[in-house]
């Protein structure tokens, strides 16, 4: 059995509007067998093109152009989630090769999860795109070097999380490294920069953080295109499928939410010298911190284990506590965090459960059959090695 694609036009749209928007860009081959070609933009004809693509649109009331050739041109792509963002990314790659010959893309997503989902689905769709005759060769962050070196006679693509380059831990960012990078470089990111490679940024409100916005300037890219279904803010929105105009469309289900109660708010609270706060509806813990402890050690909850202290104040806010997942923390502005309490978690699988069962009886008369989808945090939740059951597993 095979997986049958068809191109759908609402993603051809957001493609061509890309092209579209590009058009009349030049592309001076180095003739060096491995960096894209270095791609010059002409500013009046790429303001003329972006302004009007949003005119046309109705878009220019909430972005408006904006470029400087020192950080490169950002676009973004509003596609609502279902409508098939990754595919529309996957082909936008083969686009830029067939026309401009660019050979090294970087891919970033939020998590590891999607980046295996991202990889999956370019490997199932490289029959569908045979038409480009050229195969996609996929790096993570462990063969850096790899990418660097892989030939530009094919597309080459270095998938990889905000995680894995945002911090100067990172391998990414190593110095005096003791091999024959390209361009005679000494660490890993001064040698993908001398590639000139195009990113392409998968959920943008997620990489809105100071350490992952720092980090991704130093790739230099000279072209970075954000695929999202949220933005925090815009910069050069070309494409808009929004949840209105796809659901209208008939390209996604509308759905309902069903709330489990106001007082199952999980917030965290700086409260000053080094105390935080960490409230579950009505149950409070204060806690002191210090810098690269884990709040989920702190307070004794692993829904936390992603919020580890990443520096208390600054020199321009000492009034400040930051995260390494890029969350910051002022003082006496609670923020709601995206923990899941073991009490909560009852709370949705139970009345996920009781939903699932009420819509089955009305629609099993209708010969409808009735689906139930969780999204998880992780494979471990609901599955461990051995055959054992997770937690998740369990509690359903």
């Amino acid at each position: 059995m095979k997986l049958k694609f068809n191109k759908l036009q609402y993603q051809q749209d957001a493609i061509n509007t890309i092209m579209k928007v590009i058009s009349g860009t030049y592309a001076v081959n180095t003739n060096d067998g491995y960096s894209n070609p270095k791609l010059e933009f002409n500013e009046v004809n790429l303001c003329s093109l972006i302004t009007h693509t949003q005119k046309e649109s109705c878009l220019d009331k909430v972005s408006n152009f904006e470029y400087k050739a020192e950080a490169g041109l950002n676009l973004d792509i509003m596609m609502e989630t279902g409508t098939g963002k990754t595919i529309t990314f996957i082909e936008t790659m083969y686009r830029l090769n067939q026309e401009y010959n660019i050979s090294k893309f970087i891919v970033i997503v939020p998590s590891n999860a999607i980046r295996s989902g991202t990889i999956k689905n370019i490997a199932i769709t490289k029959e569908y795109f045979k038409e480009y005759n050229k195969n996609i060769s996929v790096f993570d962050s462990n063969n850096v070097y790899g990418f660097i070196h892989s030939s530009n006679q094919n597309i080459n693509v270095l998938i990889t999380t905000f995680q894995a380059f945002n911090k100067s831990s990172n391998t990414i960012h190593k110095n005096n490294i003791e091999q024959n990078l390209f361009g005679n470089a000494t660490s890993y990111i001064d040698a993908i920069k001398n590639l000139r490679p195009i990113i392409i940024i998968d959920e943008p409100h997620r990489a809105d953080g100071d350490k992952t916005q720092k980090a991704l300037k130093k790739f230099e890219a000279p072209l970075t295109i954000r695929f999202g279904a949220t933005f925090n803010d815009y910069k050069n929105l070309i494409h808009s499928l929004d949840s209105a105009k796809a659901f209208k469309d008939g390209l996604v289900k509308s759905i309902t939410v069903n709330a489990i109660g106001t007082n199952f708010n999980i917030s965290l609270k700086y409260l000053g010298n080094r105390k935080i706060c960490y409230s579950v509806g009505s149950q409070q813990q204060t806690k002191t911190v210090n810098d690269k402890d884990n709040l989920g050690s702190v307070f004794g909850e692993d829904s936390l284990n992603g919020y580890v202290v990443d520096g208390i104040g600054s020199a321009t806010n000492p009034k400040c506590i930051k995260f390494v997942n890029g969350l910051e923390l002022y003082l006496n502005e609670p923020i709601l965090c995206d923990a899941l309490n073991v009490e909560i978690t009852k709370a949705m699988v139970a009345e996920a459960i009781d939903a699932h069962f009420c819509k089955e009886m009305t629609l099993f008369a209708l010969n409808i059959k009735a689906l139930s989808l969780f999204f998880i945090d992780k494979v471990d939740s609901y599955y461990k090695e051995n055959n054992k059951d997770g937690e998740l597993a369990k509690l359903f």
